[in-house]
């Protein structure tokens, strides 16, 4: 069970990056089968979220729902880093969402739920909608202060 996930601090101004080398594979976005620029691109991405999310991890009943989940790289990581947190993936392709089980196996991961949802409701989406707007306001206050 993970207890701590370390954070560096590269050249003392910037933001706090994963240390790669130190997760277990199946965390690593190169193990989605993913091209290697693509999964270093996929990486830089998923740095920036983590470093926004564990900002925001208020305790232990905190939940994250990753939509578009895909091959779940950025919610396994989510929940691998904050083991204290549920983390929902909802994804419509059941390809994406079987790898993104395997790897959710894999790490052992307890606190990680897997949706498929084939259709969403216009009420559903104009949800998905305003929570996400309502994420962007919220990160960019954080920014900003």
């Amino acid at each position: 069970k993970v207890k701590h996930v370390q954070f560096s601090v590269m050249h003392g101004e910037e933001p706090p990056s994963l240390v790669w080398d130190k997760l277990p594979l199946a965390v690593d976005p190169s193990e989605g089968h993913l091209p290697l620029d693509r999964a270093q691109r996929k990486r830089q991405q998923i740095e920036n979220m983590v470093d926004h999310v564990r900002h925001l991890i208020s305790g232990s009943n905190d939940v994250i729902v990753d939509f578009c989940a895909g091959g779940g790289h950025l919610g396994i990581t989510l929940a691998y880093c904050f083991p204290q947190c549920k983390v929902i993936l909802v994804e419509n392709k059941e390809e994406s969402l079987s790898l993104a089980r395997q790897r959710v196996k894999l790490l052992g991961l307890t606190n990680v739920t897997c949706l498929q949802v084939a259709m969403i409701s216009q009420f559903l989406l104009k949800l998905i909608c305003l929570c996400s707007v309502i994420s962007i306001i919220l990160m960019l206050n954080l920014t900003l202060e």
